[in-house]
């Protein structure tokens, strides 16, 4: 059963045995979680779409901003195949006041609306602007639900500490190039996507050596033991069973950082291949994510 701290449920369960060091029955196993295809190309492809819109809107460049909406189009579609009943997505706005999910699906359905008719220009100049602003808000702000989703789930590995910076590091390193590619070379956006993708790669260089197999072994006594060793259990998947999906992400990384600086062309393929890398990463977020269990011991 899950963990009852992030919804704090009435009914309490007693042990008439003291448990100070209770674990739940498979803490040591390493299990792989659900990889939702749909979630990991929506939030990629929604993140991109807000780094090149903001780009776009910043350095005033054309070509882009038809770009970012025709990837919004294509997340909010992607996110449709992930719902079991996709005829009744409509009612998940319902929840604005208090889910995270509601609030990030307004954001993006407003943000896809409002790129696009900024991609139209029609209206005059003070009217397509006061579009653009109003539509990087929406944009930014779904980015920062989209952390929210994850981070109000409690687990250790989709904290807003981890999230933001994912999704932070794949809109600046996606975006300039999608922006290139539209309106050709800029030394300067070059410059933010490989700053970006470099520092995405050194993020997770980071994080796998600073998360050794031994907190794994280790008991869990208290909340921060708990959450260092699901940290720990998610870094050996990331250096074990996922060895081969983690060379390819930090690969494609490297090598499009050089693209970016090499011309229109290039950079599209830069563009490719950080696309490709962080679809690899969506991959890991969700399944290298450890679920926190309540303790027990279900073979009895």
């Amino acid at each position: 059963a899950p963990a009852p701290a992030p919804t704090a449920p009435t009914t309490q369960y007693v042990s008439t045995r003291p448990l100070p060091d209770a674990v739940a029955a498979d803490h040591h196993a390493l299990h792989l979680s659900a990889s939702h295809p749909p979630l990991a190309v929506m939030l990629v492809a929604t993140q991109l779409s807000v780094g090149a819109f903001v780009t776009t809107l910043l350095t005033a460049r054309s070509g882009g901003a038809l770009a970012a909406a025709l990837a919004a189009v294509v997340a909010l579609g992607a996110s449709v195949l992930h719902l079991g009943r996709p005829l009744i997505a409509y009612r998940a706005v319902l929840g604005l006041r208090h889910s995270w999910l509601s609030r990030e699906i307004v954001a993006f359905g407003g943000y896809a609306g409002l790129a696009a008719l900024f991609a139209t220009g029609i209206g005059p100049d003070p009217f397509v602007l006061g579009i653009g602003v109003a539509a990087a808000v929406c944009g930014v702000a779904g980015v920062a639900c989209s952390v929210q989703i994850y981070a109000v789930t409690r687990r250790a590995w989709w904290q807003a500490r981890y999230a933001a910076v994912k999704f932070v590091l794949t809109a600046a390193s996606t975006g300039p190039l999608v922006v290139i590619a539209a309106a050709g070379p800029a030394v300067a956006l070059a410059i933010v996507s490989a700053t970006a993708a470099a520092l995405a790669v050194l993020d997770e260089a980071w994080f796998l050596r600073s998360n050794s197999r031994a907190g794994a072994r280790g008991g869990a006594r208290g909340q921060l033991d708990h959450r260092a060793a699901d940290l720990a259990r998610t870094a050996t998947l990331l250096r074990g069973r996922l060895t081969v999906s983690t060379r390819w992400r930090f690969a494609l990384a490297t090598a499009a950082m050089p693209l970016a600086f090499a011309g229109r062309a290039a950079a599209t393929v830069a563009l490719v291949a950080l696309i490709a890398a962080a679809l690899v990463e969506r991959y890991q977020f969700f399944v290298a994510s450890v679920s926190p269990r309540m303790p027990g011991d279900f073979r009895r």
